[in-house]
């Protein structure tokens, strides 16, 4: 015979979870996960310790350009993880496009700036195509 206080858990515990999935909230202690790609250059952003931070860049394969961090401050993140995935080809673009992701995760409170720069390794930062910074207010 199955606990009748078990099966009333059992419900409380899917009623929960549905709400906070109907209404768009997230469950207490979730910690938030924002995406910033090359619209959030040069912007400055608010977080809370322990959040998680998705850069999504784009590249051209077979170009020798690469996006490289110039400054990530080991003091407030984390590289958890990176990726970088070649997509189909499409026009007359040289080489396949290519999407560089980062998973980073703050942790501790304080201020900081995540640079990068996207060049070729042999020529240097300092002949840089393109850069990409954004400074980050992390809050306790």
């Amino acid at each position: 015979m199955v606990d009748r206080w078990a099966i009333i858990l059992l419900i409380l515990f899917f009623v929960t979870a549905i709400s906070y999935a109907g209404n768009g909230m997230e469950p207490p202690g979730h910690k938030a996960k924002i995406l910033l790609d090359e619209s959030w250059n040069g912007k400055k952003i608010e977080l809370k310790v322990e959040d998680e931070i998705q850069i999504d860049l784009q590249g051209a394969g077979g170009t020798g350009y690469a996006w490289h961090f110039d400054e990530l401050d080991s003091d407030f993140f984390e590289l958890i993880g990176k990726e970088r995935k070649v997509q189909e080809k499409s026009g007359d673009l040289a080489g396949s496009p290519i999407q560089y992701l980062w998973l980073i995760k703050t942790i501790k409170a304080g201020s900081s700036v995540i640079k990068m720069s996207y060049y070729r390794e042999w020529e240097g930062r300092d002949k840089a195509f393109q850069r990409f910074v954004v400074e980050i207010d992390i809050i306790p």
